[in-house]
């Protein structure tokens, strides 16, 4: 058995003794930030729930009830339901909901919280202030990165943890791989986080020595037997839901990366250029967005100022680097801010350099990692122990970048309270309901949405991509009592208009406004 290959501790700062802040404290502050940008889309299902996350609480409702297993995302090879097997014990305690759905996803924001100011305090030396402050960046996103990690769609804030968890077990070589294999199994960004630990271990020369070489071995091993064991299980699993279970092919989930990954040198350009002014433009708001709320009220978020004090910080920590990189020499304390900045890099750089799909402003959820980046930079420059006024500078900016977050996750907090928007697909699923409507087909967008939100008292197939073959024999089973739901169509004399949608064959449904 390899033995582990270990560090000295490292020292903490002898400011750490007398800041007015002790790790407890930094922790109760952090998970409460947490809980305040997330409350808004976790506790009001109108704010961002679509029929992705309704496929997710279907499999956990399914998983309740005992009617399915789900292994992977309902009709994929790929992304494990991990986040509808968390969901199941909540709905079996609460029912099915959007609030219970994403409670598990809040109790993984706030793990990771926890967990990096842990890992800041303890192995980098960081006075609980600074970890406060480095960690900032994933505490107080923008209001639509918060919105993201807490979607339940199959995988935007688990990476996170698992970054972290990678990095506690990078010496011992089986739990690492073993974590490895499901972590890449679950959602394959997290494979960046290897690359990171491969490319530290290169840099400090760990990487060629021959009890080195056996850890690696024995990480592959337990990676293969991990991706093994899942693959296993999808002989008991149901791909398309209830009434589906039975084998799948073995080399199916390896299938996702090919369809991933494409190397086009003609669109690096553009898809660069997109990555800089698109897509993190949205993940740090520089950019600004805005919310709409019920009566024409709104929310602007992010914009200039944030940029502005962002880019500050970043210049800041960077000179304080430059200032101070003699204690950059082979310090342990450094090498966990350098895997954050590493992961965050490759996160960004996979999605525009290889990715098939680029230029979509929907897919920010790509690149959520590279929220690391600035976390791994101000905690790089505070863990080689900066002299003011790189330090005070340093934090002075960050704790703005994040009262300036704070403050637009705490007015779209108050845009929810005081102009909550109706849920056009909940009035839908209402009035379907108050009807006897039993079956219905529709488009994906709102199909599975009013499932989930009927909790299946209508049973609604959809008219493109399928996810549960249950629902669709149901309603080729009823087709003449089925109610045709069409959407952004303008209705015909036998049709019914509600909202953007066109209901055609409700002949109880005589007046709708």
């Amino acid at each position: 058995m390899p033995v582990a290959i270990t560090h000295p501790p490292v020292s903490r700062p002898a400011d750490s003794q007398t800041t007015p802040l002790n790790v407890q404290t930094a922790v109760i502050i952090a998970m409460v930030l947490v809980v305040v940008r997330s409350a808004a889309w976790v506790f009001n299902e109108s704010a961002h729930f679509d029929s992705d996350q309704a496929i997710t609480g279907l499999m956990a409702k399914h998983l309740v009830e005992g009617r399915a297993f789900p292994l992977f995302f309902y009709g994929q090879h790929y992304m494990l339901a991990v986040e509808a097997w968390l969901a199941a014990p909540v709905f079996l305690v609460l029912g099915p909901s959007v609030a219970a759905l994403k409670l598990p996803l809040l109790a993984l924001n706030l793990a990771a919280a926890w967990l990096l100011i842990w890992i800041l305090v303890r192995q980098c030396g960081l006075t609980p202030l600074q970890a406060l402050v480095a960690a900032s960046f994933f505490i107080l996103p923008t209001p639509l990165v918060a919105s993201r990690l807490v979607e339940a769609q199959g995988g935007n804030i688990e990476p996170f943890l698992y970054t972290l968890g990678l990095w506690l077990l990078r010496e011992r070589p089986i739990a690492l791989g073993a974590l490895a294999g499901f972590a890449i199994a679950h959602r394959e960004f997290s494979s960046y986080a290897l690359l990171a630990l491969l490319a530290i271990d290169v840099v400090t020369g760990r990487a060629f020595s021959r009890q080195r070489l056996r850890d690696y071995l024995l990480a592959v091993v337990a990676m293969g037997a991990a991706g093994a064991a899942v693959q296993l299980l999808t002989f008991g699993s149901a791909p398309l839901g209830p009434g589906t279970t039975g084998a799948m092919a073995l080399d199916a989930a390896f299938s996702r990366y090919s369809s991933f990954a494409c190397w086009r040198p003609e669109d690096l350009a553009a898809n660069f250029e997109w990555l800089v002014t698109q897509n993190l433009a949205a993940v740090f708001g520089w950019a600004g967005h805005t919310f709409a709320f019920a009566r024409e009220h709104a929310v602007a978020t992010g914009g200039r100022w944030l940029g502005l004090a962002l880019l500050s910080s970043m210049v800041v920590a960077t000179a304080g680097l430059v200032a101070n990189r003699v204690n950059l020499k082979r310090s342990p304390a450094v090498e966990f801010p350098c895997y954050l900045i590493l992961t965050a890099i490759t996160a960004a750089f996979v999605y525009a350099g290889v990715g098939c799909i680029v230029r979509d402003p929907t897919l920010i959820r790509y690149t959520l990692l590279t929220l690391y980046f600035p976390v791994g930079l101000c905690a790089l420059c505070f863990a080689v122990k900066p002299r003011e006024p790189w330090r005070g500078t340093l934090v002075t900016l960050v704790t703005l970048c994040a009262a300036l977050s704070l403050a637009d996750n705490v007015r779209h907090l108050a845009g929810w309270l005081r102009w909550p928007p109706r849920s056009a697909t909940r009035e839908l699923a209402n009035l379907l309901e108050s009807q006897g409507v039993r079956y219905a087909r529709a488009p994906y967008w709102t199909a599975y949405q009013l499932d989930f939100l009927t909790d299946e008292r209508v049973i609604v197939a959809s008219f493109d991509k399928v996810r549960v073959a249950e629902y669709q024999r149901t309603v080729d089973e009823h087709e003449t009592q089925a109610v045709y739901i069409f959407e952004n169509t303008a209705c015909d004399k036998d049709g019914v208009a509600f909202r953007q949608w066109c209901l055609t064959y409700l002949e109880r449904v005589h007046s709708v406004r």
